[in-house]
C-alpha cells in the first residue's frame, strides 16, 4: 500500500500538467464555473510544478537547486509583500499569498516547460 502511495507521489510530481488537469477537471466539477476551477487548480499545484522543476534540474545538471529555489521563493514573497506595502499602505498576506501562488505557477510551469524541451534536446543530440 506504501508503494502504491509513494508511486503515485512520484508520478504526480514528474508529470505536474495531468495532475493539473486532473485537479481542474474535479474543481469544475466541484465548483461549476471554470474560472475559479483553473485558479483552484492552479494554486493546489503550484507546489508540484516547483518539485517538478528541481527534479528536471537534478536530472539534467545533476546537482539539485531545491536549497536555492527555496531561497528565491522567499524572496519572490518578500518583494510581493513590500511592493503591497508601498503601493496600498498596507498589507494583507492572503492576497499576498494568493498572488505569490498564482505568480510561482505561471514561472514554474514555464520553466518546467523549457527544461523538458532542453532536457530532451540534450538526449537527442548525446551520441
Amino acid at each position: 500500500m506504501t508503494d502504491i502511495i509513494i508511486s503515485l507521489f512520484a508520478l504526480f510530481i514528474t508529470l505536474p500538467v495531468p495532475s493539473w488537469f486532473l485537479t481542474y477537471v474535479i474543481a469544475r466539477k466541484i465548483f461549476g464555473h471554470p474560472r475559479r476551477a483553473f485558479h483552484t487548480a492552479s494554486d493546489l499545484t503550484t507546489f508540484l510544478f516547483v518539485l517538478s522543476v528541481s527534479a528536471c534540474l537534478y536530472v539534467i545538471f545533476g546537482h539539485s537547486y531545491l536549497a536555492w529555489i527555496i531561497v528565491f521563493l522567499i524572496l519572490i514573497q518578500s518583494f510581493l509583500l513590500f511592493f503591497q506595502w508601498k503601493t496600498k499602505h498596507e498589507v494583507v498576506f492572503s492576497k499576498a499569498f494568493k498572488v505569490f501562488l498564482r505568480f510561482s505557477f505561471l514561472l514554474f510551469s514555464a520553466l518546467y516547460l523549457i527544461l523538458i524541451c532542453y532536457g530532451i534536446y540534450l538526449r537527442l543530440t548525446e551520441i
